[in-house]
């Protein structure tokens, strides 16, 4: 009787104790994607058009994992090589249950024929989807893709009779998985994401105001301007003020490397190039003004007198890149280095409720990544941008010009006909087609994306492990606990 008596609570013991390893495995359990982690809703089931014109729902296959990228075919250059890393993942997961969905950001000139040709000509099968403008804007909304019209339409027509698809927009005929990402010649660029999403890229186009505002700055030194439709001029320099007389000015140099000597530069300092400036007053003989050292950019400060001081332009940080790229900002100086205050007079709020943080384009893996330094202290990166603290990574458009350097840089969001620019990102869901990784960018690495996908479905097999054992040990735990009453019951 005793024995009948101890063997349900044995049993339930037992029973509590199993659950525990799981539920603990279940905690610890997180992955390391590669790729930007995101926590979303799931996608509508939207119906959008096939390839070969048949209506499609999204969710028509449901797989473990469903992979969906953003292309267009008028795209030379990304679009292929994202496919072809597509279909290079399609192959080694061939074992595990995934789909493969591409959708287009171009519906005005995708129409189902050309997606048609577009998979034909890349040897895939998966959906590649068009539908209206509307739909489908709908659709990069819930995924939060960004389409730059007027990038997508500066492709043109790329159509031709012989059906060569390989040129690359005014590049020579090089195959595009045979060229030196580093020998591209891509402009660096400054991305600013707003608040409400929207986001511009600049390019970094350093003036001779830039290098000035930076040597002022590296060197102490102070500097009276004034701004006018003629750009900056210079009326003086630490502490030294050219006479109301006019009897001497501020004139600007610039460094002939051909006659290996200084001259009085024809334009202002806003239109001069930034490598080796000199002030001096107007009287002062070129040949006293300190020959530059060719190694970095510098400018140079004669006084009246004759005393001169110079500073170089070392290594580019991020506040350089930003002084080159935006017109309108305020980033003031403190102890702690340039923090940034306010872009296109939006400032960051009094009670820290979101601040600008700083981004880096990270070129080996071809993701933003955010800064753990501020901007006096981020050096030779190619690309930077602005957002909102709460901007995750993923959330901000892949360089521009780092696709096709032929393109021109959206000055404005504001002229475009859609709110968004293209982003080249890729996504992974689950099988509630909920966007669990991101990729952004096209040159990525095939084997971390598969690990990325494969680590998604072991997340389902987590969560539906969860949900059913529990439910499981609470059956057989009713059933102990009923044994037990009944032993009880039979030992009175």
């Amino acid at each position: 009787m005793i024995f009948l008596r101890l063997l349900p609570i044995f049993i339930v013991s037992v029973l509590c104790l199993s659950v525990l390893p799981i539920t603990i495995a279940e905690s610890g359990g997180k992955h390391n994607f590669s790729g930007s982690v995101l926590t979303r809703s799931a996608v509508s089931n939207t119906v959008l058009i096939d390839q070969n014109g048949e209506n499609y729902p999204l969710h028509s296959e449901m797989a473990d994992a469903t992979v969906v990228s953003f292309i267009f075919t008028r795209c030379h250059d990304v679009c292929p090589t994202i496919t072809q890393n597509l279909k290079t993942t399609q192959n080694q997961l061939s074992d595990e249950d995934v789909a493969f969905i591409s959708i287009s950001v171009d519906p005005d000139y995708d129409t189902p024929e050309r997606l048609k040709e577009y998979t034909e000509l890349h040897g895939v099968d998966w959906p590649h989807l068009t539908s209206d403008n509307i739909t489908l804007e709908g659709v990069w909304d819930e995924f939060l893709v960004r389409v730059d019209r007027a990038y997508i339409e500066s492709h043109g027509d790329t159509d031709d009779d012989s059906g060569d698809h390989s040129h690359h927009h005014g590049h020579d005929e090089t195959d595009h998985d045979e060229m030196d990402h580093d020998e591209m010649d891509h402009p660096e660029t400054v991305t600013v994401v707003m608040p409400d999403g929207n986001s511009t890229e600049y390019n970094v186009t350093p003036t001779g105001w830039d290098l000035l505002t930076i040597a002022a700055h590296q060197n102490n030194w102070t500097i009276n301007s004034s701004l006018s439709s003629w750009g900056h001029m210079v009326s003086g320099i630490n502490g030294e003020e050219s006479p109301s007389d006019s009897s001497w000015w501020w004139e600007l140099h610039t460094w002939n490397l051909t006659t290996s000597s200084w001259e009085a530069s024809m334009v202002g300092i806003d239109g001069v190039e930034p490598e080796y400036l000199a002030f001096a007053p107007n009287s002062t003989n070129d040949s006293l003004i300190p020959i530059p050292d060719l190694e970095n950019s510098s400018f140079t400060i004669v006084q009246s007198d004759g005393t001169n001081d110079t500073s170089e332009l070392g290594q580019v940080s991020a506040w350089h890149q930003t002084l080159a790229a935006l017109d309108n900002f305020e980033a003031p100086d403190s102890a702690y280095g340039h923090y940034m205050n306010s872009i296109d007079n939006v400032s960051a709020p009094l009670d820290y409720s979101w601040w600008w943080q700083l981004h880096y384009w990270n070129e080996t893996t071809e993701n933003w990544s955010e800064s753990q330094l501020g901007m006096d202290s981020l050096y030779e990166q190619m690309h930077i941008a602005w957002a909102p603290n709460s901007t995750s990574d993923g959330m901000i458009p892949a360089p521009v010009n780092m696709i096709d350097d032929s393109q021109p840089v959206n000055d404005t969001v504001e002229e475009l006909d859609y709110e968004t620019m293209h982003t080249t990102l890729t996504f992974i869901l689950n099988e509630d087609w909920e966007p669990k990784v991101s990729w952004s960018g096209y040159n990525w690495d095939v084997d971390d994306f598969a690990d990325d996908v494969k680590m998604v479905i072991d997340d389902n097999s987590k969560a539906e492990d969860s949900d059913s054992i529990p439910g499981f040990t609470f059956v057989l735990a009713s059933s102990a606990i009923g044994l037990a009453i009944i032993a009880s019951r039979r030992e009175e």
